[in-house]
């Protein structure tokens, strides 16, 4: 602060004219202090150069506050000095022309004749503080420690996270911790993500990782970890109690996600809480089309329910899996098996299979009742050319949807679709009598090939 001599060398004008510019800078100067008190600074405030912290400091607008006033309530310079004197012989406030001086945030461009208090004022709260070197730095440190910008990729990580280019590659750092002392590393396509984590928090959480971690050098301050991105995020945030809002509202692929990581690091634990919220919203939709990696999801999170009605719904509804079996198809969507429990996708082909085989059965038996069925009959037809005409309409009827050689048993063939493919194609199979061309023609083929439809269908009725 300058000297009461540089003040009283600087003070112009009649008495009168200084006390009124002492209580304008008065009541100036309690308007400033007013609004640091409710902190909201005034933009007409004035910081010296000498005053301004450094990079590595942090400067607490609170206790500025505090150190301006006294036991008495007297105030106090800025310094933590001697009490301001308000003495009317002895003058020690600033001029506005030594605030503008002494401030860069306030220096005007160009001298300017002096103005009146109210134009003063009105100049210096419209014009727009320029920032210093030293508040350039600070700024620029805060943007790099926690930025918040939007991914240029697909990703839910978006708090407290900076997107970095090092070495080419992308690398996306997540701060998890604020006091994070070790890095989980996760390398998804061309992104690199580093999330911040506790190493203590991390250990205690997995018995996986606690075996990595201690296999590496003590000084180690990354760990390298595989699976999904977001899942990892979810997981990480969960186990270190950081915004989990939307952890319970997770779509049944990021479930799925989830379930991957858990069953590969053993967090079965940390995420019971949270997993049996998950199962409870999901549950109900594990039969629909979408939902069949619901096997594994209930697998890894120790549920049995519609676990035994998705298998046969699968069963039917499945057709002959690829070569290696890693894939099926589910009414033309192929749909890959590789999280399904292994003993569960052979039990669905199991059931597929003896299905199958139920149905070629039935059909082979129909056939053979149509074509040894010679001679007047009350449960066929009395006509010898009905039947003959049933006959040879049914088998070409067969070959056209390509099951001759299903029945025939030649060749291998089996059925490639599902068990409601094959009874829809046999629904379709159709056969002509006499009553086609004699309205008056008494058969009873057409009554037994209802029959017949019906024990199918009531078979699939009763297993569903």
């Amino acid at each position: 602060m300058p000297s009461n001599k540089c003040n009283k060398g600087k003070a112009k004008g009649s008495n009168s004219r200084r006390q009124k510019e002492k209580a304008a800078r008065r009541a100036e100067r309690e308007s400033i202090m007013s609004d640091a008190a409710s902190k909201k600074p005034s933009e007409s405030e004035a910081i010296p150069d000498n005053h301004l912290p450094s990079p590595d400091s942090t400067v607490n607008p609170l206790e500025t506050l505090k150190g301006c006033e006294d036991a008495s309530g007297k105030p106090l310079c800025s310094g933590g000095s001697d009490s301001i004197t308000t003495d009317p012989t002895e003058d020690t406030s600033l001029t506005v022309e030594e605030v503008t001086s002494t401030s860069p945030k306030l220096a005007p461009e160009e001298a300017e004749p002096k103005e009146d208090e109210a134009s003063a004022s009105e100049s210096c709260s419209s014009e727009e503080p320029l920032a210093t070197d030293s508040e350039t730095e600070i700024e620029t440190d805060f943007a790099l420690a926690l930025p918040g910008p939007v991914l240029p990729i697909e990703s839910e990580v978006v708090e407290k996270s900076v997107f970095l280019k090092e070495n080419g590659k992308n690398v996306v750092v997540v701060e998890i911790d604020d006091d994070a002392d070790f890095a989980a590393i996760v390398t998804e396509d061309s992104y690199s993500f580093s999330y911040l984590v506790s190493k203590h928090i991390l250990i205690r959480s997995s018995t996986i990782i606690k075996s990595l971690v201690s296999s590496m050098p003590k000084d180690a301050r990354t760990v390298n970890l595989t699976g999904d991105s977001n899942a990892m995020n979810i997981i990480l945030r969960i186990i270190h109690f950081h915004s989990m809002d939307d952890v319970f509202y997770l779509t049944f692929e990021e479930v799925k996600q989830v379930a991957i990581l858990c069953d590969r690091y053993k967090w079965h634990n940390v995420l019971r809480p949270f997993s049996r919220a998950w199962l409870q919203k999901y549950a109900k939709g594990a039969l629909e089309p979408g939902f069949e990696d619901w096997l594994f999801v209930a697998k890894v999170f120790e549920c049995d329910l519609w676990v035994e009605d998705l298998l046969l719904v699968l069963a039917e509804q499945c057709g002959e899996p690829s070569p290696c079996g890693g894939f099926i198809d589910r009414r033309g969507v192929t749909i890959p098996t590789s999280l399904w429990p292994r003993h569960h996708l052979a039990k669905i082909l199991a059931r597929r299979q003896e299905k199958l085989d139920y149905l070629v059965e039935l059909l082979k038996q129909f056939k053979e009742f149509v074509n040894f069925s010679t001679g007047p009959s009350t449960t066929t037809c009395e006509s010898e050319v009905c039947l003959n005409l049933a006959n040879g309409s049914f088998n070409r009827s067969v070959r056209q949807c390509g099951m001759s050689q299903l029945l025939e048993g030649t060749g291998g063939m089996e059925w490639p679709g599902s068990v409601q493919g094959l009874r829809g194609q046999i629904c379709d199979l159709q056969f002509q009598t006499l009553s086609c061309a004699l309205p008056g023609h008494i058969c009873w083929l057409p009554g037994n090939w209802q029959d017949f439809i019906a024990r199918i269908f009531g078979l699939a009725g009763a297993e569903e």
